[in-house]
């Protein structure tokens, strides 16, 4: 998703504090007018979306979507549901 850089939170995707889906998966977070929102894909409309007063709970409400949207197999229409289940799925293949 496009986002003015100067309203970019810019998150340490390193850290471990972060859950694994955020880690693995980058979503943007960003500061709007009514508060803080957590984005993975297009835009608002198609992706999965997180919002709060802060970058926290935008990350917590993030997680929640993230799970309803891919708690089920996803259709072949949902490019972005597809996605995050490849993502995640060769994440835990990863051998080291």
């Amino acid at each position: 998703m496009k986002v003015a850089e100067e309203r970019v939170v810019q998150l340490n995707y390193e850290d471990t504090h972060l859950s694994i889906n955020v880690r693995e998966l980058r979503p943007v977070v960003f500061e709007s007018k009514e508060g803080y929102f957590c984005v993975l894909g297009p835009d608002i409309q198609t992706g999965i979306v997180g919002s709060g007063n802060t970058i926290r709970e935008a990350l917590a409400s993030w997680e929640t979507a993230l799970e309803r949207r891919t708690k089920k197999s996803p259709s072949e229409e949902d490019e972005v549901a597809l996605y995050v289940r490849d993502v995640l799925q060769a994440s835990n293949n990863d051998v080291w």
